[in-house]
């Protein structure tokens, strides 16, 4: 197991080191890159500066730059964009402007494109570029709420966009919020709504939209509003995200995907951080880590899309989102996984946890050594905050199966340094997927919440048959 963290190790950080010095956005983009630095921030609530470095000083009509402020979904100037300011044109380009524009209409979303008049066309030659602080424009901000290391579940609240409101959210003291949609049909993504050439059968969540002017204007105001209106200060936006079934649009090929993804986390990243500074957002990944199957289309690999969409963001200005991942057990019906002798197709699962293609709790540094490479780090150059707020392990062997396997996430969580916080899913959602707790799982969970997990931790081993953690998991 060691020996294959390792060689992932090596070949995520090769990828990552590929795609950051790429520096590109997509073949959707016509940008010819002159920039090998670009940075968009706000230096007071008010006042955004803009600068790059080019590798050389393109021509032009007028020997002028301009910096254009754009939407998220556009690549390229278009007629409705309007320049923000101008400078004469220089290998160090800055630019100095207000937030708010000629109407008075915070630019908080919008991204900016350096360009030059070419035939009396304005010519983007720098990716466009987001404000990377917008926690400096905050009018909300409030302390974090106090939480401890195992949260419990009943803290996190599904936030339905246009189902569940602010008034709701207040009521229940939420500290955690899962965005999501499939009311609000200004928020349903355009592509949703387009023949699929590879139908999905069941669609619970749609992918939000960020690629029209009213969805990406009804995105930031219902972002902006749930940060400043309650006391919710993580919030996961969308679950599993990597996945159709809970993040649908018509596919259109997976760039085009995690793109869309992309552009509308970007939007309520920088609305949630305009309302509170000490916000935090997360993208949520599910389980399936490196299973490249050819012809499915129903998901893309947690790896892969994590990587992808790291090198969209970085290539607009680097932002620190962070993760929201979902370690459950494989199969997710059965518990006792130091003993898959009981589990029909055992030795399948086993392989599937062996191979890394699916990531537990079992085999957790697969996934929190991938985000300590030099490509994946935050703008600070820090590791990113990892919670795990879904990990559901299921009753169904017995409830002291589950008690035992709920003591071994415990302790490969504890002992990960990257791992900030678990919360155990614990709802029936029927059969064999009762992740509800009773009796000694309960006592179990119950101490854990109060972070005393001596109390059992020597009663699940002995019940396991083991003598230390690292027999059956990786920490």
């Amino acid at each position: 197991m060691k020996k294959t963290l390792k060689k992932l190790t090596v070949l995520v950080t090769t990828l990552i080191a590929v795609i950051v010095l790429s520096n590109t956005v997509s073949a959707k983009s016509a940008v010819t890159n002159y920039a090998v630095a670009a940075r968009c921030a706000l230096t007071s609530a008010g006042t955004v500066s803009y600068s790059a470095t080019l590798t050389q000083v393109p021509s032009s009509d007028d020997g002028l730059m301009y910096l254009v402020a754009m939407q998220p979904y556009e690549y390229s100037v278009t007629a409705t964009d309007y320049v923000v300011a101008q400078a004469p044109a220089s290998a160090t380009p800055s630019f100095s402007f207000s937030l708010n524009n000629q109407a008075g209409v915070s630019q908080i979303c919008n991204k900016f494109g350096l360009c030059v008049k070419v035939g009396g066309k304005y010519q983007m030659i720098a990716n466009a570029q987001y404000i990377t602080n917008p926690e400096v424009a905050a009018t909300r901000t409030r302390q974090p709420q106090n939480v401890g290391y195992v949260e419990p579940y009943d803290k996190m609240v599904l936030y339905r966009v246009g189902e569940v409101n602010e008034a709701l959210v207040n009521q229940g003291n939420y500290s955690t919020a899962v965005i999501v949609n499939c009311a609000n049909p200004t928020l349903i993504n355009p592509s949703c709504k387009i023949r699929d050439p590879h139908p999905m059968g069941t669609k619970k969540y749609y992918q939000f939209n960020a690629a029209t002017l009213d969805g990406v204007n009804t995105l930031r105001a219902s972002m902006y509003g749930l940060a400043a209106n309650t006391r919710v200060d993580e919030f996961i936006f969308g679950n599993e995200v990597n996945t159709r079934t809970w993040n649908y649009m018509a596919f259109t090929g997976w760039d085009n995907f995690v793109r869309e993804y992309a552009q509308a986390f970007r939007v309520a990243y920088n609305a949630i951080k305009s309302a509170n500074a000490n916000a935090k957002v997360y993208i949520s990944l599910d389980q399936m880590w490196d299973r490249n199957r050819a012809g499915d289309y129903t998901f893309m690999d947690a790896a892969d899309f994590m990587i992808k969409f790291n090198e969209l963001i970085c290539a607009e200005g680097n932002i620190d989102w962070n993760l929201a991942f979902h370690p459950y057990l494989t199969p997710l019906t059965y518990a006792k996984f130091w003993d898959m002798s009981g589990c029909p197709n055992g030795s399948y699962y086993v392989n599937q946890i062996k191979t890394n293609k699916m990531v537990s709790f079992q085999n957790l540094p697969v996934m929190t050594s991938m985000m300590t490479v030099p490509g994946m780090l935050n703008s600070k150059g820090q590791v990113r905050e990892i919670i795990l707020p879904e990990i559901g392990i299921t009753s169904a062997q017995g409830y002291e199966v589950q008690a035992a396997a709920m003591m071994a996430c415990y302790q490969a969580c504890r002992n990960n340094p990257l791992v900030k916080r678990i919360y155990f899913h614990r709802m029936n959602e029927g059969g064999q997927l009762n992740f509800g707790t009773v009796g000694i799982s309960e006592q179990v969970y119950q101490s854990l919440v109060r972070g005393n997990p001596g109390e059992y931790n020597q009663w699940a081993l002995n019940y396991i048959g083991i003598s230390d953690w690292r027999q059956i998991i990786m920490y």
